[in-house]
């Protein structure tokens, strides 16, 4: 069973010392840099898809309204489809702001969250999704709870084995997987 713990350290890139700051509830330093990296990554990501789509929308909001000129529908009087205009504003404005805010969001809960470790243990069932012959996420489920995990932890973990899974609460991170008949 060492050699499987070891394996697991390794895919974590783990140490005893971490293993047992997990289990005080503690995240060293290092896993917490970690862990904010990542949620910097999906905040800018999620910026990034906000401003391409509102640009994309932008654009072809202005290709419609001053080249085509016959997004709305005009009624006798001259007057403009109030409604269309108003749907337009919304998905051209509401949609990417709320990607903006989001990521925004995300990044404030992560900032502000104290760096701290969960645990939950219990026996795991392994799931891979797939779409189009291709996996999109593997996934550790333990104690009724879900958790994406890399394909060399995937590989490693054996269905069924209790395991001892250490965790970030904000976004379920996991940072440490050790079997339970040799956890600290």
């Amino acid at each position: 069973m060492s050699r499987h713990r070891d394996e697991l350290l390794i895919a974590f890139e783990n140490e005893e010392a971490d293993l047992a700051a997990f289990t005080r509830g503690e995240l060293p330093t290092r896993h917490a840099a970690r862990v904010r990296s990542a949620t910097r990554s999906d905040a800018a990501f999620m910026t990034g898809l906000a401003v391409v789509l509102a640009g994309f929308l932008w654009s072809l909001l202005g290709y419609l309204v001053f080249v085509d000129g016959r997004l709305f529908a005009h009624a006798g009087d001259g007057s403009a489809d109030v409604v269309g205009l108003v749907a337009l504003v919304l998905v051209t404005g509401v949609l990417p702001a709320a990607g903006v805010a989001w990521a925004i969001w995300t990044w404030v809960v992560h900032a502000r969250t104290p760096a701290r470790a969960d645990v939950v243990e219990g026996a795991v069932t392994l799931v891979e999704h797939r779409q189009r012959g291709m996996v999109v996420l593997r996934e550790l489920r333990v104690a009724g709870r879900s958790f994406a995990v890399n394909e060399l932890a995937f590989r490693l973990l054996r269905e069924g084995d209790r395991y001892r899974v250490f965790y970030v609460p904000v976004g379920d991170v996991v940072v440490g997987i050790a079997p339970l008949d040799a956890s600290p």
